[in-house]
């Protein structure tokens, strides 16, 4: 992951843009990604307005954890995703059809919300019951379980067919 960028750094972005200095090369003089740059500039107002402090402090308050949900926060995509839930419809479904009326939240967001416990992600405490698969709690679903499962099903490979078996041509005990 990468290295957020330190208050000098801002401080050096601040004075290079001041400057005149381009883009690409503050990257290349802070050692950092130009695009990177171009965020931090783009984030924070601009070349002619940004400051350091003011980006820091911004930083700051974007990088505090937890967040509040999407939903939480926003009681009217919470009032449209309910109303759809209790139309039975599927999270996934929700999100693509908010999506083309410009509300954008993801099913994951929508799943997590149904299933909070405390009702403080901006659904009811017992919206799970309004998904088509009624479940107190999410069945967990790993790559592993799915790496564990043969294609093949009960069959074996050849190559492993006669391993630890007693054929004549694999110099068993027949073979003698």
């Amino acid at each position: 992951m990468a290295q957020r960028l330190s208050a000098s750094e801002r401080a050096r972005i601040e004075t290079m843009v001041g400057m005149g200095v381009g883009t690409a090369e503050v990257a290349r003089r802070l050692g950092r990604c130009r695009s990177a740059v171009w965020r931090e500039l783009r984030r924070n107002g601009g070349g002619s307005v940004y400051r350091a402090d003011a980006a820091q402090a911004a930083a700051e308050v974007r990088a505090l954890r937890p967040r509040p949900s999407k939903l939480a926060t926003d009681s009217g995509l919470a009032g449209a995703v309910a109303e759809l839930l209790a139309d039975r419809w599927s999270p996934h479904a929700i999100s693509e059809a908010l999506r083309k009326q410009g509300l954008r939240v993801c099913a994951e967001t929508i799943y997590r919300a149904c299933y909070d416990p405390t009702g403080r992600s901006g659904l009811a405490a017992d919206s799970w019951k309004l998904l088509v698969r009624q479940r107190r709690r999410r069945k967990p679903r790993s790559r592993c379980e799915q790496a564990k499962r043969s294609v093949l099903g009960d069959f074996r490979p050849i190559a492993q067919r006669f391993r630890n078996s007693r054929h004549p041509s694999r110099g068993g005990p027949l073979g003698r």
